[in-house]
């Protein structure tokens, strides 16, 4: 009799975003505390992840005269920029930033020529972390702030906002408010018949802490369901509390902690070969 062996590993992530209508993904890893003069001082460790190319959002930087784009943190209680940029392309060097009609047309060229995922670090530094503290890419509309290729510090990037349709991973503990109380959640099929495959049921429980209470949105990156065989013929749905968790998301309200259970349910498409499969995704937290 043939066997599957099936798992699904979700990474979890703590989340702030603008709109769940995602163009750019990005998330912070991890966090390390580092010693400067300032009261707090974070090293984020973060993952620009993906830009769709099929965005037909308006490019804010269509038609103007100059535009710079940056990858940076949110530093503000506005939301906005502080003065650390990782890498930064201005008009002066790149003229589709001001030429491209949509956010999908200057993610094309802005992935010709620098590679998507892209891994790094930057800092916060200051008296205060006055926000949901995240990494992503960020605008200067009519500025040339000019191209770096490696962090700067400079208060002219300081105060401009994300990217529009930016998923910008908040700093987990103690920066952010918001986390999972483990990394990684391991829902484990085991080993199946063809027959016990579709349909298939685990779940397992996990639990999210806040500082305060929340209005909390989840999805999934960066598909609704998580491929377990590169051909499709075995994928995922997940589940959280009983509703769908995918790139819609659901709402959840957490007083400062919430036990929930995240479910996987297996779905067959076609014919699917034995043999052992996984798949992996993030659980994304946005913060309402």
């Amino acid at each position: 009799m043939k066997k599957w062996l099936c798992a699904l590993l979700l990474l979890g992530g703590g989340m702030f975003s603008q709109t769940s209508a995602a163009s750019i993904w990005s998330w912070i890893d991890t966090l390390e505390t580092c010693s400067a003069s300032a009261t707090y001082c974070y090293e984020y460790n973060f993952t620009i992840a993906d830009w769709d190319e099929e965005d037909s959002t308006p490019n804010p930087c269509y038609g103007l005269t100059a535009c710079t784009i940056f990858i940076g943190h949110r530093h503000n209680a506005a939301g906005t920029s502080g003065p650390r940029t990782n890498r930064s392309w201005a008009t002066g060097t790149y003229s589709f930033l001001t030429t491209a009609e949509t956010m999908g047309e200057l993610a094309k060229s802005f992935k010709s020529i620098f590679s998507l995922p892209y891994s790094s670090s930057t800092r916060h530094s200051g008296s205060t972390v006055a926000t949901e503290e995240c990494v992503g890419i960020f605008y200067a509309a009519g500025k040339n702030l000019g191209t770096n290729t490696s962090e700067v510090s400079n208060s002219s990037f300081t105060g401009y906002p994300l990217m529009p349709g930016s998923i910008c991973g908040a700093a987990p503990a103690p920066s952010g408010s918001c986390d999972f109380n483990q990394d990684v959640l391991n829902l484990n099929h085991g080993t199946l018949t063809r027959q016990e495959l579709e349909g298939h049921e685990v779940s397992e429980t996990v639990s999210i802490n806040c500082t305060t209470s929340q209005t909390l949105k989840l999805f999934i990156y960066s598909a609704d369901n998580v491929q377990l065989r590169d051909d499709g013929s075995l994928y995922s749905e997940l589940y959280m509390n009983g509703n769908v968790l995918g790139t819609a998301g659901f709402t959840l309200d957490v007083a400062e902690q919430e036990n929930v259970t995240v479910k996987s349910v297996l779905r067959t498409n076609g014919s699917v070969a034995a043999g052992e499969f996984s798949g992996s995704t993030v659980i994304l937290i946005t913060v309402e």
